[in-house]
């Protein structure tokens, strides 16, 4: 797939550090595949949805596939910057739409699922944050509780 994807390739980027390939929320507008240099993809705020994606990572295709927003937001963080190659959306579906249409489905089914995955696993970490912020609750409300108690 990569060579097909290869020979569809619209543009090369360049992007400084600290600079965001794409933001999450906003409409996936790019498939991008990493071809130097490194950089976070960070979905949500919690510690453990952040990956750092490097030379030959791929961003952005479950997205297009499914005409979706991006799900998080990739930014640069090697000193020496980002170089991506950009495929669009249509330039995507144009490469798969000449596969047989129950590859098609498949490659549409499999989106999902990864998409559902990562929803899932997003959930999971809000729901474990928030039995951490219970629990610490909890255990200041029990400090209080024995600071006040008399000692003998």
């Amino acid at each position: 797939m990569i060579g097909a994807i290869g020979t569809a390739i619209l543009d090369r980027r360049w992007f400084a550090t600290g600079r965001n390939v794409c933001q999450a929320g906003d409409q996936a507008d790019a498939f991008w595949m990493i071809l130097n240099g490194t950089a976070l993809l960070s979905i949500g705020e919690e510690p453990g949805a952040r990956v750092i994606k490097s030379a030959g990572s791929l961003y952005g295709d479950i997205e297009c596939l499914l005409d979706i927003p991006y799900e998080g937001t990739l930014t640069v963080t090697s000193p020496e910057g980002l170089e991506a190659a950009r495929l669009s959306p249509a330039k995507l579906k144009e490469n798969i739409s000449g596969a047989p249409k129950m590859v098609q489905a498949w490659v549409q089914l499999n989106a999902l699922r990864v998409l559902k995955s990562g929803r899932q696993f997003h959930a999971d970490a809000q729901a474990l944050n928030e039995c951490h912020s219970l629990i610490d609750g909890l255990e200041e409300m029990l400090d209080e509780l024995l600071a006040e108690e008399p000692k003998n």
